[in-house]
């Protein structure tokens, strides 16, 4: 007969660790790292607070190395269960990074977060960062990060009625 785990306990310990660390995350700059992948480690979805947190982007340097282990997490976890449309959006948000696969990662999994249910303002956030971009002329590599976006835009928006003329 196989023992099944009880999930209470775990479930207690992600929800005390991700209260605790987004209480302390701005004076805890240096811990940042340690504190996200020690929630990978956890691989619980209760800790999506403490990525949607790592999702801030404020140093772009730093940003990107929190950007991919706080996606990693998410992933990981199929944090998707919760169609949370504030994670969905700091991952949208966080689209203007300048590396091509992660904003092709970062365009993707906004809609993937979100299941098929809709979220206006990520489709914006993506939207908004497109259209600054448009006459810049971006790299050749940015091109499926663009057409991510663009897909991605597409699964987001809410649909609008076509009207036909007989």
């Amino acid at each position: 007969m196989a023992a099944t785990r009880d999930p209470a306990p775990r479930q207690e310990l992600a929800d005390t660790l991700a209260t605790a660390f987004v209480e302390i995350w701005d004076d805890a700059e240096r811990h940042h790292t340690r504190i996200l992948r020690l929630c990978i480690a956890l691989e619980h979805p209760g800790l999506v607070p403490v990525w949607t947190r790592a999702l801030q982007l404020d140093r772009p340097t730093v940003a990107q190395q929190h950007t991919r282990l706080a996606l990693q997490g998410i992933v990981l976890t199929d944090a998707t269960a919760a169609r949370d449309a504030s994670v969905a959006e700091r991952i949208a948000a966080a689209y203007a990074v300048r590396n091509p696969d992660a904003r092709v990662t970062m365009a993707w999994l906004a809609a993937h977060v979100m299941q098929g249910q809709r979220c206006p303002p990520c489709a914006e956030r993506l939207a908004h960062v497109l259209e600054q971009e448009r006459d810049s002329g971006l790299p050749r590599e940015y091109q499926l990060a663009v057409l991510m976006a663009r897909y991605s835009m597409g699964r987001l928006r809410e649909p609008t009625s076509r009207r036909t003329t007989d």
